[in-house]
């Protein structure tokens, strides 16, 4: 993954700080509005930077926090698909273990929520509806 030139670089850093604060205070379509401002700064191919994944996954926890399951998956799927980080990030695991759940997809879930209490415990389930935790002890 390549890194960006340091003026391009800050301008990233500085909308992504943006957008986090935005998401901290429940502001989810305005962060995602600042993320774009960002996916459109970087250059083609996009995947090819290191702020590339960080920011699909940020926006598909942006839209799993509005409970638009169905536009957060291919977001985490391809944050997945393009950083191994992503596949062994309890987090990222638990994230689409719920959107599976809530698309109505309970045995792919089922699976994905096991996963996710194996790598992270039951810690990473602490802030998060009871189901979930109940889901992955299921398996």
């Amino acid at each position: 993954m390549k890194d960006l030139e340091p003026e391009l670089k800050e301008k990233v850093v500085l909308l992504c700080e943006k957008g986090m604060e935005q998401a901290e205070i429940e502001r989810y379509e305005a962060s995602n509005r600042t993320f774009s401002k960002v996916y459109a700064l970087l250059p083609e191919p996009k995947p090819e930077w290191k702020a590339y994944t960080w920011l699909v996954a940020s926006i598909a926890d942006n839209h799993f926090e509005l409970k638009e399951y169905d536009k957060a998956m291919p977001y985490f799927n391809e944050a997945v698909e393009l950083d191994e980080a992503y596949k062994v990030n309890a987090f990222v695991q638990m994230r689409v273990g719920q959107c599976l759940l809530e698309l109505g997809k309970s045995v792919e879930a089922e699976a994905q929520l096991k996963l996710a209490l194996d790598m992270g415990g039951e810690e990473i389930f602490e802030d998060e509806y009871v189901k979930y935790k109940k889901l992955a002890q299921k398996v």
